[in-house]
């Protein structure tokens, strides 16, 4: 799941390696909006990738391979939390990247709705830098925790079977 150009860094934590050889997608329609994403996670030392609707999510998590998906709630031709429930429905918890909804809405039932479709967290627009470097490390946190499951899984089942 991890860029092949980043190398490990033996100086590091183990979840700060993990976070700087993460994958971003970025789901987001308004130009502006993208060119503050792009500009806030290059100052953390992340590139990203970026689409802007629904659909284009879901099409590129089938042709690539993502950590994290920063996604907009309001966007055309399929919204974020459709977005999101299908993202939640077709991949496993395992193999589903991390899905953090960026929205304007400040409608508590809005917000409810994503975190019901499967969203992991939800972050109001505009994003600091920081909210985004803090939910960059939630997410790393939990994949590397999925991650020593699934380990823990395999070693059992080869010493069980």
């Amino acid at each position: 799941m991890h860029g092949p150009d980043v190398k490990a860094d033996a100086t590091l934590p183990d979840t700060q390696v993990r976070s700087a050889r993460l994958r971003l997608l970025v789901a987001e329609d308004n130009p502006t909006n993208v060119k503050l994403m792009r500009i806030m996670l290059r100052g953390l030392g992340f590139e990203c990738d970026v689409v802007e609707t629904g659909r284009e999510v879901l099409e590129a998590l089938r042709h690539g391979s993502y950590d994290l998906v920063f996604m907009d709630m309001c966007m055309p031709d399929m919204d974020g939390v459709e977005a999101t429930r299908r993202v939640c429905s077709e991949w496993g918890e395992a193999d589903r990247p991390r899905i953090v909804v960026v929205t304007a809405a400040s409608i508590i039932a809005s917000r409810q709705a994503c975190l019901d479709a499967g969203a992991d967290e939800i972050l109001g627009k505009p994003a600091s830098r920081t909210e985004l470097q803090q939910a960059i490390e939630r997410c790393s946190a939990e994949l590397a925790r999925i991650d020593a499951l699934a380990v823990a899984r395999r070693a059992h089942r080869s010493t069980t079977g």
